[in-house]
């Protein structure tokens, strides 16, 4: 199809169309600016997984596993097409939970290129003030924060050995403000293209913008080095848009250094 072609195709079409994409990177910048409304569609947070998994879970699995299945929703966010895949194989071999987890895994793994997916959230476990060694009350900060009428726009800095607490208080705080959480680490934003960890970085923060999520950066001294000690432009630029990002950011945010 020649672009001619696909330029008249898209100003003179006789009636409404729809285009759907998974991604509109390799797009035509020429063809996108001819589109006459976008509309995002964004991957649903935490909350609105479980009530997508709830129908499904009532339709495929046994009542008593129905529960535990749909509460996995906030640590696995595999398209609901998988997601019914792996609770019919449940169905059918008599499994459970585990199973479930099982070929979900395999599933994502699959269309993940063979690649195991890192996991969206780290084991979870009760939060206990009284384990964490700070140099700053955290239970006074939260009781503050709650306080507030919307969340504050604001950003902490966790520094400390790896072990100590840093992504579990930061959880704590997200489900005490009642905020979904987006988590990023180093690899999910650096990129082997000039430019495409700055545009990883701007989508991150976008996406936390749109959700009104906490957003958590893990390993955030590889996208926050020195720039006196920069050896390339790039490094530079790296750092620059992350800063800029951080004064304007609208919603809180998490820093994760690890010391060492």
């Amino acid at each position: 199809m020649s672009k001619v072609f696909a330029n008249r195709l898209l100003e003179t079409n006789p009636v409404p169309t729809l285009w759907t994409t998974n991604s509109i990177e390799a797009c035509d910048p020429a063809f996108l600016r001819r589109i006459t409304f976008s509309a995002e569609m964004r991957p649903p947070a935490g909350c609105i997984r479980k009530r997508i998994w709830q129908p499904l879970a009532d339709r495929h699995v046994p009542t008593e596993d129905a529960v535990a299945m749909t509460a996995l929703a906030e640590a696995h966010d595999q398209p609901p097409a998988l997601v019914a895949d792996a609770m019919r194989v449940v169905r059918t071999c008599g499994g459970g939970v585990k199973t479930f987890e099982h070929v979900l895994g395999a599933s994502a793994k699959l269309t993940n290129g063979g690649v195991a997916p890192p996991p969206r959230y780290h084991s979870e476990a009760p939060w206990d003030p009284a384990l964490a060694n700070t140099d700053a009350s955290l239970s006074l900060l939260e009781a503050r924060l709650r306080a507030t009428t919307e969340p504050p726009r604001l950003s902490f800095c966790l520094d400390g050995p790896a072990g100590t607490g840093k992504s579990a208080w930061a959880r704590h705080l997200a489900r005490q403000l009642g905020l979904p959480v987006i988590e990023k680490r180093a690899s999910d934003l650096l990129s082997m293209w000039v430019g495409g960890t700055e545009k990883a970085i701007a989508r991150a923060f976008a996406d936390a913008q749109a959700e009104g999520a906490l957003l958590i950066f893990d390993e955030a001294d590889s996208m926050l080095a020195d720039r006196r000690n920069a050896g390339h432009q790039w490094e530079v630029s790296q750092v620059n848009e992350m800063l800029t990002w951080l004064e304007s950011h609208p919603a809180p945010l998490r820093l994760h250094h690890q010391s060492g």
